[in-house]
C-alpha cells in the first residue's frame, strides 16, 4: 500500500494565477479545471481543481473558494515548507523567484542549527519556509 500527503491551497478568485506562478518557478505539468468543466454554468471561470506535478514530483493542488470556506481572515492559504538535503542553486532560485511580489519575513541565512532557513510570504498570501541542510 502506497499513501502521500499533498498540500491543497485555496485562494479567493487567484488559484489559477498562483498555480500558473508557481509552474512558472517550479516546472512540471499543470493542469486547470474550472466551473465549466464540471458543468457548473454560474461558476464557470471559477478554478474547481488545479493540479501541479512540479519537475522533481512534488504534488500540490488548489482551487478557487469564497471567503466563508476559509477562516475568516480574508485569505485562507496556507504555508509550505521546502526541505533539501543540500542548498541546491535552484532551491536558492525558488526563494528569489516567490519573493518577486511578495515578502520576505526571514532571509535565508545559515542558523544555529547548521541549516540554511528562511521564509518569504509570495504575493499570493502563501508562506513557504525553506530549510536546506548547509554542507
Amino acid at each position: 500500500m502506497t499513501t502521500w500527503i499533498n498540500p491543497y491551497l485555496q485562494f479567493l478568485g487567484t488559484a489559477r494565477e498562483a498555480m500558473t506562478f508557481y509552474h512558472s518557478i517550479f516546472g512540471g505539468k499543470l493542469d486547470i479545471a474550472t466551473g465549466a468543466d464540471f458543468g457548473v454554468p454560474d461558476d464557470d471561470e471559477r478554478i474547481m481543481h488545479a493540479h501541479l506535478e512540479t519537475a522533481d514530483g512534488w504534488t500540490f493542488m488548489a482551487s478557487d473558494c469564497d471567503d466563508t470556506d476559509g477562516e475568516g481572515d480574508g485569505n485562507p492559504s496556507r504555508s509550505l515548507c521546502i526541505g533539501s538535503d543540500q542548498p541546491t542553486p535552484a532551491a536558492l532560485e525558488w526563494f528569489e523567484a516567490l519573493a518577486e511580489g511578495g515578502e520576505v519575513h526571514m532571509p535565508l541565512e545559515k542558523q544555529v542549527w547548521g541549516s540554511l532557513y528562511g521564509q518569504v510570504r509570495d504575493r499570493f498570501g502563501v508562506l513557504w519556509m525553506f530549510n536546506l541542510v548547509a554542507e
